[in-house]
């Protein structure tokens, strides 16, 4: 089975996003941590003042936190398909203008994290602060024999911002024809 990252594409005109803002729960959000009953209802993406002309909503925003965010009809696409271990998060987004969006947009959060990053075959810097954690990927290998059958979205222990997705899933979601989506394969992956 083949597994690609989930990262978002900004096309042509696209709004751009700052980090999360109004909540504390940045590092619980990159790490995998449950959230549902604590997260902030306040919290909100702004978008980024770089970037005055871009102002598309497409159905996946890109933000400077690298975290999936997406439209209320991608988040209902999600709900529909009763994933284990992914909330979605709702948030608020903010225009150019200050003016928040009546459409609550929501981050995909999976608390599912798998130890199977193949470390005798990937090429990783450790972090010297926190000797758990990976601080640079320049070649990642997967061993499939740790990821189970109904891990269709998950992290990586070690890299836990990135989310997984499998390729049936992968599949799914590109045929329902979302915009602003952008999976890259494994072995393209560098961080």
């Amino acid at each position: 089975m083949e597994y690609f990252i989930w990262k978002a594409l900004a096309g042509k005109g696209a709004a751009v996003f700052t980090d999360l803002q109004n909540t504390d729960d940045v590092i619980s959000i990159k790490r995998g941590r449950k959230l549902t009953t604590s997260f902030s209802d306040n919290a909100f993406f702004e978008m980024n003042a770089r970037y005055p002309k871009d102002k598309l909503l497409e159905d996946q925003v890109s933000n400077m936190d690298k975290m999936v965010l997406i439209s209320p009809k991608f988040a209902d696409f999600l709900r529909d398909k009763a994933l284990s271990e992914v909330e979605l998060l709702n948030v608020n987004i903010k225009d150019h203008q200050g003016n928040f969006s009546s459409e609550i947009y929501a981050i995909v959060h999976t608390t599912k994290v798998v130890d199977c990053i193949d470390q005798d075959n990937s090429d990783l810097v450790w972090n010297k602060i926190d000797p758990d954690l990976i601080s640079g990927c320049y070649a990642l290998v997967l061993d499939d024999e740790k990821i189970g059958d109904d891990d269709k979205i998950f992290r990586l222990k070690h890299l836990e911002p990135y989310l997984i997705v499998r390729e049936d899933f992968r599949d799914t979601i590109n045929t329902a024809g979302f915009t602003g989506v952008n999976m890259i394969e494994i072995d393209e992956f560098e961080a």
